[in-house]
């Protein structure tokens, strides 16, 4: 197929059909091959998408060279009233044809197939291994030049196995621990923003997420953690860091149960008041929830934190956590 030739969309009806052409076009991706313990997993994915495929709102497409006979491409969305969503590492050539236009004529079609139904905004979402930003490179160009930008800041997750715990040097005589039982909602989202919202520059990091800089939402945050809305977050996996009788920092977490994935653990939000900093708070809550973490079972642990946030990823790192993969969130205006 040459690189302009005509390239045929037509909706897809068949899951056997797109289930194996979805699994021609990404088995070369790194997740497709490793199965990593925090990230897409191809079995999950899988068995999102044809959950996807099964709801009539969502839409998926097959790209065909002139005519349907063989497969080129796909691509797949959630379509939700005003809003939609492109699936992850989609639209997707197959391999003898990714040097062709078959993704950039995918992604026009669904745009204007989206705008025709009175969608407002589409996003896409990519993840990749920090240390190699070349295998989304040409995603990242496609969805640009499509007229995409960047919505929130970009951020990163570090991932750690908890077989073994590294142990803090930090003096914590004077640091007292007790569980999120003992507090309201209200008490322990107070912490979090005066700790996200303390400086100009910590505002300008985490200005963007209401979660942790709006008291409201900060709240409904913290409920719905503990819910288990995200995952099982018991109140042992809510900590607080009193000092002299102050409460001066908080760190929550919830477990994120998989039947493909080991169980895995997830740190935040993570907060210390300013006037308690430097004390060895944080290192030591985030070891007091790791071990509580592995009593529960879990294998790993994992963190997020914005790209530009470097003090957190160095307090991550120093508490044995490794960079693991960048995230960016992108979306277009129809």
């Amino acid at each position: 197929m040459e690189k302009d030739r005509k390239v045929v969309i037509e909706p897809a009806s068949d899951w056997s059909v797109y289930s194996q052409a979805w699994n021609m076009a990404m088995e070369h991706y790194y997740w497709y091959q490793e199965n990593p313990a925090f990230d897409f997993n191809k079995n999950e994915e899988l068995e999102e998408m044809r959950s996807d495929f099964e709801n009539r709102e969502n839409m998926f497409f097959f790209a065909y060279a002139d005519t349907p006979v063989d497969v080129v491409g796909i691509l797949g969305l959630r379509h939700n009233n005003l809003m939609a969503r492109i699936r992850r590492w989609e639209p997707a050539a197959l391999p003898a044809f990714r040097k062709t236009n078959v993704a950039k004529v995918l992604l026009e079609y669904a745009i204007d197939a989206l705008a025709s139904l009175g969608v407002k905004r589409v996003s896409s979402h990519s993840k990749y291994p920090v240390d190699s930003p070349e295998l989304v490179a040409n995603h990242l160009d496609l969805y640009s030049n499509a007229g995409f930008k960047k919505r929130l800041q970009d951020s990163v997750d570090l991932v750690m196995p908890l077989s073994s715990i590294p142990h803090s040097s930090v003096r914590t005589s004077e640091i007292q621990v007790e569980t999120g039982d003992n507090y309201t909602f209200e008490d322990l989202a107070s912490i979090v923003v005066k700790s996200f919202t303390s400086t100009p520059e910590e505002r300008k990091i985490h200005g963007f997420d209401k979660t942790v800089t709006e008291h409201i939402q900060a709240t409904a945050l913290l409920q719905r953690m503990a819910d288990g809305f995200y995952g099982e977050s018991p109140d042992e996996l809510r900590k607080v860091a009193v000092v002299d009788g102050v409460s001066a920092g908080y760190l929550g977490a919830f477990i994120v149960e998989s039947k493909y994935k080991p169980l895995t653990g997830v740190l935040g939000p993570m907060a210390v008041l300013p006037d308690y900093r430097r004390r060895g708070i944080a290192l030591h809550l985030i070891e007091m929830t790791l071990h509580t973490l592995k009593d529960y079972g879990c294998k790993f642990a994992a963190v997020g934190t914005p790209a530009a946030n470097t003090s957190a990823i160095r307090l991550y790192e120093k508490a044995g956590f490794n960079l693991n993969c960048r995230l960016v969130n992108l979306e277009r205006e129809l």
